[in-house]
This record gives C-alpha cells, sequence and structure tokens, in this order.
C-alpha cells in the first residue's frame, strides 16, 4: 500500500454525490482543537463510479471514511470485508481500514 501524499499522516472523509463544505470544516476544525494531525476530504464520485472507491482510498492511504445515506447499500459490494452490521443490514456506512485491506460497518444515525 503506498503512502499518502498529504502532509496530514492520518486521512478521513465522506463518500457523497456532492462536497459537504459544511461537514468537512467542522471535522477539521475539530481535528485542529484536538491537536489531531489528520485531515477530512469529501471524496466526490456519482453511483456508477462507487466501484473505484475503495482502490482511491488504498491509493490515498484513507484510514475511514462516512457513506452518505444514498449510498450505504450501492458501496457494500465493493468492499472486502463486512462487520456483522453492515451484512445483517445489507448497506455500509462507515468503511475503515483494517490491515491493508478496509471492513464496512453499519452504524445507525451515524451521519
Amino acid at each position: 500500500m503506498s503512502k499518502n501524499n498529504f502532509k496530514h499522516p492520518r486521512v478521513f472523509g465522506l463518500v457523497a454525490a456532492r462536497p459537504n463544505p459544511a461537514l468537512k470544516k467542522k471535522m477539521n476544525a475539530a481535528f485542529k482543537r484536538l491537536g489531531q494531525r489528520s485531515v477530512f476530504l469529501d471524496l466526490v464520485a456519482p453511483p456508477s463510479m462507487l466501484k473505484n472507491v475503495v482502490k482511491c482510498m488504498q491509493l490515498m492511504d484513507v484510514t475511514a471514511v462516512l457513506v452518505e445515506k444514498g449510498y450505504e447499500k450501492k458501496i457494500v459490494k465493493f468492499i472486502p470485508l463486512l462487520d456483522r452490521s453492515a451484512r445483517s443490514a445489507g448497506r455500509a456506512n462507515l468503511i475503515a481500514k483494517k490491515g491493508r485491506s478496509f471492513i464496512g460497518y453499519y452504524l445507525p444515525g451515524i451521519i
């Protein structure tokens, strides 16, 4: 897996159809306030490109992403591993790095 090209060692984001500047601003402000060397990015992708999101996450060395409601069901088939909650719900709203791969979780009400 490649190292990220950002000066921040931890990259987080939101997979969505449109950027969410308010969430990005809040998350980056929280990281700064907590002294975290992290950055929050919008990973904007149309539904037809969701299959490329996880590969891009690997290339960017992303730690975790939130998935907007409209994409929760659509992205599941592209996530290498699913925990019990995601398998049971048939959707994932959080994708996190696990070793060299990613695992999808479903956490009701996370976003």
